[in-house]
């Protein structure tokens, strides 16, 4: 038995064991394209598809699916009267398609390659026919892409050019989710993007799933007071790769930042160093020293971060860009990308709140929202389309 929270840790051939894969929503939903569940003989379970709502329904499919040796496409439809009927209650109000395959190849080859790529920092893009009136190509068929190189064939030439520039611009976006492949008369396939499309117009073409494993965004906190403690702690439980960065040996310490990726001894001179930016990477600054934070600011403004935060009140702020300014430094090309005074309007009081308020900030700012209160939002809770899309 696989006793780990994580399904992907489970990468072998499992006999009796199914995987559950969310690879379409419309609308709301608890979990989002990508989330995945792993469900075993003896009936338990790791991971999770949704807030409890799906799982015994899902878990009785995979029990079928892994007697059968078969995936199948399970639909679950939230928006209709009878889910208060029935009593299922589910609160989503969305529509979400479920993949679920038995845990033997290609299955178990598929994870294992998305667990190496995560280990590795790369980039890749799985992508799985979950849908296919026809038949061919099978349900379960995979192609790979990884930034310099394609592995595999969906078993069309056209199909397989279709989705790898699709799988391309996912991996740009850092997102997952379905596409609807239709053959025209002339013989060239073109994606249905459209969420809602894919599902008013499946029996016309072959859904594909693309799953983008993207590097974890990385946070680099300059500065390991007291502060920096919980900080550190509630963005590693958010799911950033976190380095701590002070020039102090007796603060610079690993054990005092257990969920910390990296901790580094690095006096402000000494940056960038081997400390990266890039177009992840988010940076905090809090040394509480003006001069410290002054040296630290001058050796990174305007590097290819997501995020600067500087913590201290904007008086503080500007006497530090008008010394930055004096440097010759060209600040106003790159205030968009400064949240200073730091962390969301919260009225956080204390180091633990204050980390809260960063972390709430930092997620706000990946994701391209203001950080408001959900109460007046009447639309969709997640982003429910790319940039480039255009319905077909």
């Amino acid at each position: 038995m696989c006793e780990v929270a994580d399904p992907l840790m489970c990468a072998g051939p499992l006999p009796g064991a199914a995987v559950a894969t969310v690879v379409h929503v419309v609308g709301s939903a608890y979990r989002r394209e990508g989330a995945r569940m792993l469900m075993q003989e003896d009936g338990s379970a790791s991971g999770a598809i949704s807030g409890g709502c799906l799982e015994l329904e899902v878990q009785e499919a995979a029990r079928e699916a892994a007697r059968s040796g078969r995936p199948r496409l399970v639909h679950f439809d939230m928006t209709a009267d009878d889910d208060v009927v029935w009593g299922l209650g589910l609160g989503c109000n969305g529509r979400i398609d479920v993949l679920i395959e038995p845990l033997l190849p290609p299955v178990s080859q598929c994870l294992a390659r998305i667990q190496k790529a995560r280990r590795a920092g790369q980039r890749l893009a799985a992508a799985a026919v979950v849908h296919s009136p026809g038949g061919q190509p099978p349900v379960g068929a995979r192609l790979y892409v990884y930034e310099d190189e394609v592995c595999g064939t969906l078993g069309a030439p056209e199909l397989d050019r279709a989705v790898v520039a699709d799988a391309r611009s996912l991996l740009t976006a850092g997102a997952s989710r379905s596409f609807l492949y239709i053959t025209g008369p002339d013989g060239r396939v073109r994606p249905v993007r459209d969420r809602q499309a894919i599902v008013d117009r499946r029996a016309e073409g072959v859904q594909v799933f693309v799953e983008a494993v993207v590097p974890p965004p990385r946070l680099v906190v300059f500065g390991a007071g007291h502060d920096a403690i919980p900080l550190v702690r509630c963005a590693a439980s958010a799911g950033f790769q976190v380095e701590v960065v002070d020039s102090r040996p007796a603060y610079a310490r690993s054990e005092r930042f257990p969920g910390a990726h990296r901790v580094v001894c690095a006096h402000p001179d000494q940056l960038p160093g081997d400390v990266r930016f890039d177009r992840d990477t988010y940076a905090v600054v809090m040394t509480h020293n003006f001069h410290q934070d002054k040296e630290i600011l001058t050796r990174i403004w305007g590097r290819p971060y997501a995020y600067l935060g500087l913590l201290g009140p904007w008086q503080r702020t500007e006497r530090l860009l008008r010394a930055l300014e004096a440097d010759g430094l060209a600040v106003a090309e790159h205030l968009d990308r400064l949240f200073a005074p730091i962390g969301l309007d919260l009225g956080a009081e204390g180091p633990e709140q204050i980390a809260v308020a960063v972390v709430a900030e930092l997620l706000a700012a990946r994701n391209g929202r203001s950080g408001g209160f959900l109460r007046f939002r009447r639309g969709p809770l997640h982003r429910e389309t790319l940039e480039s899309e255009t319905p077909v």
